[in-house]
């Protein structure tokens, strides 16, 4: 369904001098999140690149019904982006369930300012494992029709982490609520140009 795996550091930094550029252009209107910041920032597309066709390979590697598919247009067509943007997530934010368009997307969790463990501290009531605050969660339909969800707790310890999962797979973002620096993600769509 998904990878999970760590983005190299060198990309991570020219990544941080992307997303903090102040000329970004709004990308709200594309999305959606329920965010007050969101912007395109095309020129991390190079940056990107090379790393995005490795996980590509080790997607369809992990999962064969992927596999023929990838190796087939891989051999014939080149991966481009359809879309890339940052995500500065506020306290209270989120991302309701969605899909994105493309055949792959990522989500790279950036910069994490809070740890699960403070999130579920603000729900004593809860049992620690049913706790969604601040969780990035995919949903989806298992073979016997049934909707299920697995959550993924993304917090401090997720920074320079990707998920790679295919673009149709429903997903939301629950709000944190511990702290008032931004929940940064760098989020994007793929495909094969056609």
């Amino acid at each position: 369904m998904y990878v999970i795996t760590n983005v190299p550091k060198d990309i991570l930094d020219q990544l941080d001098k992307e997303i903090h550029k102040k000329s970004l252009e709004r990308f709200n209107h594309n999305l959606a999140g329920n965010l007050k910041q969101e912007y395109s920032i095309p020129e991390a597309k190079p940056i990107l690149m090379p790393f995005m066709n490795a996980c590509v390979q080790e997607h369809s590697k992990q999962f064969s019904y992927f596999k023929n598919a990838v190796e087939t247009l891989s051999s014939q067509k080149e991966l481009k982006f359809l879309s890339l943007w940052v995500n500065f997530q506020q306290k209270h934010e989120f991302n309701p369930v969605h899909k994105h368009s493309g055949l792959f997307s990522f989500v790279i969790w950036h910069k994490m300012p809070y740890t699960f463990e403070e999130e579920a501290k603000r729900f004593p009531h809860m049992k620690k494992d049913e706790c969604q605050a601040g969780c990035f969660n995919f949903i989806y339909t298992d073979p016997l029709g049934k909707v299920e969800t697995e959550a993924i707790r993304a917090d401090k310890s997720f920074e320079g982490k990707i998920a790679f999962f295919p673009a149709k797979l429903a997903h939301c973002v629950y709000p944190f609520y511990t702290s008032d620096e931004y929940r940064i993600t760098v989020s994007g769509n793929l495909v094969f140009d056609v």
